[in-house]
Parts: structure tokens; sequence; C-alpha cells
């Protein structure tokens, strides 16, 4: 065996140890895909996320992907996009009636 095939061979063996694994699931029935996705849940990197809507209270999982033309995300705050405008709407009366007050009090 040369030098170079002991090193790829080597590099391969590490491979295995330092790339997260491929999982690939089939369940042919219901049950047992509700169980490989509690599973793959259960086992992925990717935390749960709390809404940031102050109104919503679910948990819910970031999907990967690219975010859409023009959008500036650092990372994803709500679980839906209702939940984001209904959020950004809030926020924007507030805005509004905190500048009608300070506009008025003069």
């Amino acid at each position: 065996m040369t030098r170079d095939e002991m090193i790829q061979r080597v590099e391969r063996a590490l491979n295995v140890f330092l790339e997260p694994p491929l999982i690939v699931l089939h369940a042919p029935t219901l049950a047992g895909q509700i169980v490989d996705a509690i599973l793959l849940d259960r086992f992925s990197a990717v935390e749960p996320r709390e809404c940031a809507n102050e109104t919503c209270s679910n948990t819910f999982i970031a999907q990967g992907g690219t975010p859409r033309k023009g959008a500036h995300i650092k990372g994803v705050m709500y679980c839906t996009p209702e939940c984001a405008r209904a959020q950004a709407q809030r926020a924007y009366r507030r805005r509004r009636k905190a500048a009608k007050a300070v506009g008025g009090a003069s």
C-alpha cells in the first residue's frame, strides 16, 4: 500500500466520525412515519424555537433554506408569515401612537 493510499484510507475513516450522519427514513405506515418524524426531530441538531408574536404560543422548528429575494433574515423568529405580519402591524401601531403622543404633547 502506498503512502497516498494510506492517507486516503485514514481520511475516509475520519470523515465517518467528523461528518453528520445521513439519515434516510422510510416507513410504509402512518404510525411508522410518525415514529420516524419524532426520532428525526429528537436527534437532529435543530433546536425548537418559540414564536416571537406576543399573542402566539407556538413552538416550531426553523426549516433550512434561503430567504426570499430582498429579505434580510438573521434568524427565524415567527412560526408563520401571518404571525410575522401581525407582530409587525402591532409594532407599527405602537410607534404611530407614540409619535402622536409626543407630537400632541407639545
